[in-house]
């Protein structure tokens, strides 16, 4: 989980061989819990990773409980459909911008406050859409001849965050 959507191949190299060494006494579980492992290094083709919030992970939790079945029919201690919850933890990394007149993707140059995941470092680097951003973007400033000069700024908010809330914060009352 830690090097999902990163597209790493060192680390699909060692999943690969894991699959390979143990593929004669591997049961259903093992081959299962293997191949979502390759799946999450290359989450979106790179343009995926997993949410930090609590409900992220919450539905990992369920997703990659720790008794994988022995077979496709066994339901004891996993239920499949709980095997899909890793869903709802993904986040995007693709920075991308659209022409609101055509709904078509451009192509633009934008500078991007971005804060290091392991470090805390913030920086401000540019980029050309589309690109992958590796960090929590903070601030994204769209500043050139053809577009209109404007500065989004992120809100720290959990993903799925009640409506009720937002109704309050935004008629200025707590409680």
């Amino acid at each position: 989980m830690v090097m999902a959507g990163t597209c790493d191949i060192d680390s699909f190299r060692v999943l690969r061989v894991l699959r390979k060494r143990f593929e004669q006494e591997m049961h259903y579980g093992y081959n299962m819990a293997i191949n979502m492992s390759i799946g999450f290094v290359f989450l979106g083709n790179g343009a995926y990773t997993f949410n930090r919030s609590d409900k992220a992970i919450a539905a990992l939790l369920c997703a990659l409980y720790p008794v994988f079945p022995t077979s496709p029919g066994d339901n004891r201690h996993h239920l499949q459909a709980l095997r899909h919850f890793y869903v709802m933890a993904i986040e995007t990394r693709l920075l991308q911008a659209r022409d609101i007149d055509t709904g078509s993707f451009v192509n633009i140059v934008a500078e991007v406050r971005v804060q290091d995941e392991t470090t805390g470092e913030i920086k401000t680097i540019n980029k050309q859409t589309p690109d992958i951003v590796h960090g929590r973007i903070l601030q994204i400033n769209v500043n050139g001849h053809q577009e209109y000069h404007d500065v989004c700024h992120t809100v720290n908010r959990e993903i799925g965050a009640d409506k009720n809330q937002k109704m309050e914060d935004a008629n200025g009352s707590t409680g």
